[in-house]
């Protein structure tokens, strides 16, 4: 695979990402809703892994080369018995992914684990600290890990007896050069599946969704969205799109959702990254329209030709609404958009998103419009670059030239997105060691004519409920039955 999914493959270029930059906002909001997991940090165990770690070099006063040389050599442990376990009980790891590592590792098992190979610099991980990397933050917002000068340690909500209890045996194992088949096998407390039921997944639990009258802002933002999702799980045992069961679906009306102060706050995120998703499928059919060394005009009239005769209000008039008098409307979903050819489509999803705005409830509408905190509305307010594309932007520009031909709309709105990936390619541009400048983009923009040097990918934002689930499914909470999420007993108790 080359480059992260949401981006295109295949340019020998130096391809830039988020050309239309129309995800920061949504992104933000993600990550205020959902601190500690993201898309890169599925394991539960793992949180918990490392944690042990830091705890136990911090416990044996380790420099941070030996630290280093234990994290590596306990995450091969703990990857080559979550491997051996999976293939001999392959229904205990239903729902989570494999072990970090797992594509070096799977294939050097046979009669056993070089612990001193398999841990070597560049082996079972390219980066220095293993994995360690994608759960560095998250560790230390949950509170997890902590500093104490230059070092890192366990921090307020680590449990030593828990990590101690859990991972006995651990560090033994990692300090082996040599591990057989039947010691792996023997270690299935250490598997990463086993967070289900050890005290370290209990801490783990605690931290997921604390109890105490002392949570921190993060921890009960984090609480309520994970108890959210709990609560979906249970309504939509069958699967589906779950982000749209609680936007559009019987779903917004349960009282037990309600009273999360997060689910109106998740409501406007989903809706905001329908229109994020809009956007850059548009901007991916505009970029598919490109031949060769194309003015933007001739560009946007090859827009132009796939919408239909009319005004702006008439095509807006024919839309189906976003809001009825019960409340929201899927209508992006609908038959006759679903219908609709590409740009047509877009467009059409692009509308009935702007027309929500200033009809939502006050704290929906925050997180549709921008982010849902004080700082960040103070800083993006004066900035032009978080306002272009907005739903209000759009609703704006759609009443300001309501009564123009939708073609010609479609070319001016051609020249507004080739012009704003321009401008955030230049800010993103560098230069490389020996001088080089590098501009990071698809896209190009000579005297009024463009250019692709490869394909845009469009496609949404993750709301990276799908990583909660499989993280909350690593303690327990939910397990994978028949390919879809199920809440087991001890979800339903949270």
């Amino acid at each position: 695979m080359v480059g992260p999914l949401w981006t295109g493959g295949g340019s020998k270029r130096f391809a830039g990402r988020f050309p239309l930059a129309v995800e920061s906002q949504a992104m933000a909001n993600v990550a205020q809703l959902l601190p500690g997991i993201t898309t890169v940090t599925p394991h539960a165990r793992y949180y918990a892994l490392h944690t042990a770690v830091f705890a136990r070099a911090h416990e044996l006063d380790l420099d941070y080369s030996a630290t280093t040389r234990l994290l590596r050599r306990a995450e091969v442990v703990v990857g080559a018995v979550s491997i051996l376990h999976g293939q001999s009980d392959p229904d205990a790891h239903a729902g989570l992914r494999s072990p970090h590592g797992s594509d070096h590792l799977s294939s050097r098992l046979a009669g056993g684990a070089d612990v001193d190979a398999l841990s070597a610099d560049g082996a079972y991980a390219k980066a220095e600290r293993g994995f360690w990397g994608p759960y560095v933050g998250s560790e230390f917002t949950m509170g997890l890990l902590a500093t104490e000068g230059k070092r890192t340690v366990e921090g307020r909500n680590a449990d030593r007896a828990a990590l101690n209890e859990g991972f006995a045996g651990l560090f033994d194992l990692a300090a082996r050069s040599v591990l057989s088949t039947d010691e792996l096998v023997a270690a299935q407390h250490l598997c990463m599946c086993q967070a289900r039921t050890s005290a370290d997944g209990q801490m783990m639990r605690r931290i997921l969704v604390p109890r105490s009258s002392t949570a921190m802002h993060d921890d009960d933002r984090r609480s309520q969205t994970l108890r959210m999702l709990l609560r979906l799980t249970d309504l939509t045992p069958t699967g589906g799109w779950v982000s749209r069961e609680l936007v559009f679906g019987p779903a917004r009306d349960d009282d037990v959702l309600n009273e999360f102060d997060v689910t109106p706050a998740w409501t406007g995120v989903v809706l905001r990254t329908l229109t994020v998703t809009a956007w850059r499928n548009l901007w991916r059919h505009l970029v598919e329209m490109i031949e060769g060394f194309m003015s933007i005009d001739a560009l946007g009239e090859a827009l132009a030709s796939t919408l239909p005769a009319g005004s702006v209000r008439a095509f807006m008039d024919s839309r189906p609404p976003g809001m009825d008098g019960t409340g929201l409307v899927g209508s992006e979903f609908s038959a006759q958009i679903e219908a609709l050819a590409p740009a047509e489509r877009w467009l059409s999803w692009l509308m009935i998103g702007a027309s929500r705005f200033g009809r939502l409830n006050e704290r929906t509408g925050v997180y549709f419009q921008s982010v849902g905190t004080q700082t960040y509305l103070k800083h993006t307010s004066r900035d032009e670059r978080f306002q272009q594309l907005t739903p209000s932007w759009l609703l704006d520009r759609l009443n300001e030239q309501a009564d123009r031909p939708l073609r010609d709309f479609a070319v001016w709105l051609t020249h507004q997105l080739v012009e704003r990936t321009e401008r955030i390619a230049q800010r993103k541009a560098s230069f490389t060691p020996n001088g080089v400048l590098r501009i990071p983009a698809r896209v190009y923009v000579r005297d009024g004519y463009v250019f692709k040097d490869s394909a845009e990918a469009g496609g949404g934002v993750a709301l990276r409920w799908e990583s909660a689930l499989e993280v909350m499914s690593g303690v327990g909470w939910v397990a994978r039955v028949d390919g879809q999420w199920t809440l087991t007993d001890a979800g339903r108790s949270v």
